[in-house]
């Protein structure tokens, strides 16, 4: 199975360690939850934070395939 892989990017600092989800939708939905959370870096500064995928993983082969550049899938606060 192919899955994409996603990193948000701190726009102070840099991208924070990657996850895998489906889709973008997912990976979205995913994203915001984090930003909702007030108590935590990311809840307190939305907008300094932005969703990117970075590449695809084959669970099958191992092969993870970066996306060069990095896509903009949406900025904290207005996704």
């Amino acid at each position: 199975m192919i899955v994409k892989v996603y990193a948000v990017r701190d726009e102070k600092t840099e991208f924070l360690a990657p996850t895998l989800d489906y889709s973008d939708a997912t990976a979205l939905r995913n994203f915001n939850l984090a930003l909702s959370r007030s108590a935590t870096v990311m809840g307190a500064n939305k907008s300094d934070f932005c969703l990117y995928e970075v590449g695809l993983f084959d669970s099958d082969s191992g092969l993870l395939t970066p996306t060069i550049p990095p896509r903009f899938v949406a900025r904290g606060g207005e996704a």
